[in-house]
């Protein structure tokens, strides 16, 4: 049954929105590294990605459907589906009525948000999900388990293996200080299991030629980004509720008063839950269980909320709260347990004010003064704003005039989705231009530029958060001056003020 009601909501959620918008930036991403992987190219090694694991998966379905966004967006369903299983099976150990679990599978569907990071969103509650069958059996093939489960993790995007690391080591330690023992057996399963979990990583590491240095290249490209914003995110102000600007259209104002109210409730809700199980060490109940699990997994995913605060971010770590919450309602006592549908009915219009008014489904609902239209994206048709629209049929029309077959374009700083609209591969490495790269690393991608008949260019004055030290021309000066220098700028109806078409000027032509 929680099978069925998994894949139904997952379904539904495609059915009703599956073909609305479109994300150029970190959805072109999925899709074109997805295209790219199931083509026969390497993530990490032949293209800047995330761990391998997601990509492998889409590029199956692409094998199955084409690889268009909506299969994309199917394969991602099924990835919202295991995610939506796993957390109710854990909420299933205190929540018997089945119109209250159903509820809490729509809010925990809800907060996969965007849908293109349902992988983060499901990886969290597969954790949970492992961490609470630890706590109720921990047998040396539990163990077992979740040691696959992080090493999977990890496959899918190393940050979720050290999380998940620290947070099942912090739970066996728990449990070690509790009962007084440690079982070398245990920790032997747990590590045996990781090794399995991580062996396709470590089978590629072996047997793809090249791959290593892919790896050892993103590491180092993870370690420059820390080294300029301290994290591995680009850093911003955290959203406080008091800091929301009272000039926003009411709607607007609420929502981000809500994401503020949100992230207060984040450490208060870890810091109650701590509270909650040192006054009672003795008890071993279920939603005691799922207070600890959810616990131990979600403070680890807190770093992630906070390293890049907004709503996305939050999204992507919000599901280990309301099972932890859900553990709370079942753990406290019933004089709290009367007050739950007023605390279920706050979380639902939380969420109705945070990720449902964000969702593609709604914006396109609501958008009366430019209604969205339908656009063809490479091979299927989306409903997508009119501005995004205009900018896919001209950048299409555009390079279908200027590029012959084998032609090159490179498009910059975050567009990825054009390569896939534009049936082009990127000739660069990378496909996401954010932080300041070094001068060596410029040179290479001009040498790549000219090695790779790259005959046109897609650039954006669009900067991250506003920033103006995070345009193009300041993260990357070599390659911009170079393309400045090399290309010339042509006109084209259409496109945005912000956006420019650059051909290869003929001079820059005759000199290669």
């Amino acid at each position: 049954m929680i099978v069925l009601l998994s894949l139904a909501l997952a379904v539904a959620c495609l059915l009703v929105q599956g073909n609305i918008d479109l994300n150029l930036a970190d959805e072109g991403q999925l899709w074109y590294v997805t295209t790219r992987t199931a083509l026969g190219d390497v993530p990490m090694r032949d293209i800047r990605s995330y761990d391998p694991g997601r990509y492998y998966w889409g590029a199956a379905w692409f094998k199955l459907l084409g690889p268009g966004i909506i299969s994309l967006r199917i394969s991602t369903t099924f990835v919202q589906a295991l995610g939506l299983l796993f957390g109710l099976l854990t909420l299933r150990r205190v929540v018997l009525r089945w119109w209250l679990l159903a509820t809490l599978g729509v809010l925990l569907l809800a907060w996969m948000h965007p849908v293109y990071k349902a992988y983060e969103s499901a990886t969290a509650l597969a954790l949970v999900w492992l961490a609470v069958r630890l706590l109720e059996a921990p047998t040396p093939v539990r163990h077992f388990a979740a040691g696959v489960g992080i090493g999977l993790a990890a496959f899918v995007r190393v940050d979720h293996g050290l999380y998940s690391t620290a947070a099942f080591a912090l739970l066996i330690l728990f449990r070690a200080l509790r009962e007084r023992k440690v079982s070398a057996r245990d920790l032997g399963a747990a590590a045996a299991g990781i090794v399995v979990g991580y062996s396709p990583m470590l089978v590629m590491l072996v047997a793809v030629p090249g791959f290593f240095g892919g790896l050892i290249e993103h590491v180092a490209y993870l370690v420059r980004i820390v080294a300029s914003n301290g994290t591995a995110n680009l850093a911003k102000p955290v959203p406080w509720p008091w800091v929301v600007s009272a000039d926003l259209p009411a709607l607007e104002r609420l929502h981000q008063i809500c994401v503020g109210a949100l992230f207060m409730a984040v450490p208060a809700l870890y810091l109650l839950a701590a509270v909650v199980v040192v006054r009672s060490p003795g008890d071993d109940t279920a939603g005691r269980r799922l207070v600890l699990a959810a616990g131990f997994v979600g403070v680890m995913y807190a770093q992630y909320t906070f390293a890049r605060p907004d709503l996305e971010h939050l999204a992507q770590s919000f599901h280990p709260l309301v099972i932890l919450v859900t553990g709370l309602g079942a753990t406290l006592g019933s004089r709290l347990r009367a007050r739950a549908p007023a605390l279920l009915l706050l979380v639902v219009g939380c969420t109705g004010l945070t990720v449902v008014i964000k969702s593609p489904v709604y914006l396109w609902a609501t958008e009366v003064r430019n209604p969205y239209v339908q656009v063809r994206v490479a091979d299927d048709v989306l409903w997508v704003h009119p501005g995004v629209a205009g900018l896919l049929d001209s950048v299409r029309v555009t390079a279908d005039a200027v590029l012959a077959p084998g032609e090159r374009i490179l498009v910059a700083p975050h567009w990825p989705a054009l390569y896939v609209h534009l049936h082009r591969e990127s000739p660069l490495w990378e496909t996401y231009f954010i932080v300041p790269e070094p001068e060596e690393r410029q040179r290479r991608m001009i040498g790549d530029l000219e090695r790779r008949n790259v005959t046109a260019v897609l650039l954006s004055d669009l900067v991250m958060d506003s920033r103006a030290d995070l345009h193009f021309g300041r993260t990357h000066p070599l390659v911009y001056r170079y393309l400045l220098e090399r290309y010339e700028k042509i006109p084209v109806g259409g496109m945005p003020p912000w956006a420019h078409f650059l051909r290869r000027k003929a001079t820059a032509a005759v000199a290669r």
